[in-house]
């Protein structure tokens, strides 16, 4: 691999070129949370909180993108923070969504 090449498995949308003010809702044992989705992939999500949360890296939510119809695939998704940092935290799906990312592009639009 080269310096600088992308690890990420999947491709990811970044959302200030697709679609603006996307949020979602997280649900932990912390409690119940809305952020802004940075970006999206078929296999997590970059999110900036609105509040302060005490998640850590392995912490268990349902990730639910708010105001869309994408026939659940964005709804009570089982995911796990797999990094934070201030506000903002990165969240693996678990399993993966399984679509393509002109999927998603579709769905965001």
């Amino acid at each position: 691999m080269s310096i600088g090449a992308e690890r990420r498995a999947y491709t990811r949308i970044q959302l200030l070129a697709y679609a603006f003010n996307k949020t979602c809702t997280l649900v932990m044992l912390q409690g119940r949370f809305t952020a802004n989705v940075v970006d999206l992939s078929a296999g997590g999500a970059r999110l900036r909180m609105h509040e302060p949360h005490a998640a850590s890296r392995g912490t268990g939510l349902t990730f639910s993108l708010n105001t869309i119809d994408d026939g659940g695939l964005l709804q009570q998704r089982p995911a796990f923070v797999r990094w934070t940092s201030d506000l903002e935290l990165g969240i693996e799906f678990d399993p993966g969504l399984g679509v393509g990312v002109s999927t998603l592009q579709k769905l965001l639009s």
